[in-house]
């Protein structure tokens, strides 16, 4: 028996009494149709057992390809710290990382990517988004914001977009970031691994909004279901790279008082200063893991984050939305989480090898 003919795009149209560009773009879920006229569409498309042919699909995606190669699609990186070369020179290896491993990753795909600060010549986020309309700027990939700032409120109807951390989290944004969960439950684990039994962490108050509690919970989900392992509040500082903020004193009596063997932060460089300062020797007198390694291979003890791979997987995000012409905020956003790798370093003490003699 013959297969019945597939229901097509112009099938719905007619249905519809729409165009099939309509029809297209409302499959797309684009902005650019009303609603209404949205949802009529898609549940006629589902009535109809509509399904997208995936070899028209794939024919659509190479023309878009050899039409970006003629005129390449304009992406954006969006820097929204404190000054305009804050992403490029931030004291950040991850974050630089980042940046690079996004530019290289779109060029590699064929587009044409462009800089901006979000508060270039204190433009409001409106005129911020008119002026990007007006260069053609399709995509955005949202990079570094201030700890506890909230995300800009552009017009995000007129682009595909994608968050650099969950930081973005508060707005519906699709979000590639770090496995902080991951992070820190590895370095627990391979803390214990080499003998230490009270682990604790030292956090910038103002990086709980960057981190989201995921570092906290990975933290006691990590101590609690290893035996012998002493579960020690996180302790919360104004700074660790401005000693001017930095209560030394206070650190001192936490220090004495939890009796920590091995300290965890994402600011190991500047807290292993602070140590040496009040005379610890590390890792001789006490260990320290970085949630943030410049790269494996390291001196630091911690973890990797591969910024290169998390930029170049935000682009490979974005570039998806934008061939598939999905813009504005998304119904259900999709978090992407990069798993970073071990770094042995030397700011742990080192294994203990049990030699057997022979018998």
């Amino acid at each position: 028996m013959a297969q019945p003919r597939p229901v097509t795009m112009a099938d719905l149209a007619r249905i519809a009494g729409v165009s099939s560009t309509t029809v297209s773009l409302s499959l797309s879920l684009s902005p650019k149709i009303p609603e209404e006229t949205r949802a009529r569409i898609l549940a006629i498309a589902r009535q109809h057992g509509y399904h997208p042919n995936p070899y028209v699909s794939a024919l659509m995606r190479c023309r878009r390809k050899r039409l970006a190669l003629e005129h390449p699609v304009a992406l954006a990186l969006i820097n929204g710290l404190g000054h305009s070369d804050a992403w490029r020179a931030s004291s950040s290896a991850t974050r630089r990382q980042v940046r690079e491993g996004a530019l290289e990753r779109a060029r590699e795909l064929g587009y044409q990517v462009y800089e901006y600060w979000l508060h270039q010549d204190g433009m409001s986020p409106q005129r911020f988004s008119e002026m990007l309309r007006a260069r053609g700027v399709q995509g955005l990939l949202m990079g570094p914001m201030p700890d506890e700032e909230p995300p800009p409120p552009l017009n995000w109807e007129y682009f595909s977009a994608v968050g650099i951390n969950v930081t973005y989290k508060p707005l519906p944004l699709h979000v590639v970031c770090s496995d902080h969960h991951h992070a820190i439950t590895r370095i627990v684990h391979e803390c214990h691994a080499l003998g230490y039994r009270r682990p604790a962490l030292v956090i910038v108050r103002s990086q709980r909004h960057y981190f989201q509690g995921l570092v906290e919970s990975g933290y006691l989900s990590a101590v609690d279901a290893l035996v012998g392992v002493k579960r020690i509040a996180p302790l919360y500082v104004e700074s660790i790279e401005d000693r001017t903020r930095f209560d030394e004193s206070a650190f001192r009596q936490w220090l004495k008082r939890r009796r920590a063997d091995v300290l965890i932060t994402p600011d190991a460089e500047f807290l292993e200063r602070i140590l040496r300062d009040l005379g610890l020797q590390v890792p001789s007198d006490i260990g320290l893991a970085s949630l943030g390694c410049a790269a494996i291979g390291d001196r630091f003890s911690g973890i990797c984050q591969l910024g290169h791979k998390k930029g170049a997987a935000a682009m490979d995000v974005l570039a998806g939305l934008v061939e598939r012409n999905e813009t504005g905020l998304p119904e259900h956003p999709i978090t992407t989480l990069i798993e970073g790798r071990w770094n042995p370093g030397r700011t742990l003490r080192p294994a203990v090898v049990v030699s057997t003699a022979a018998r």
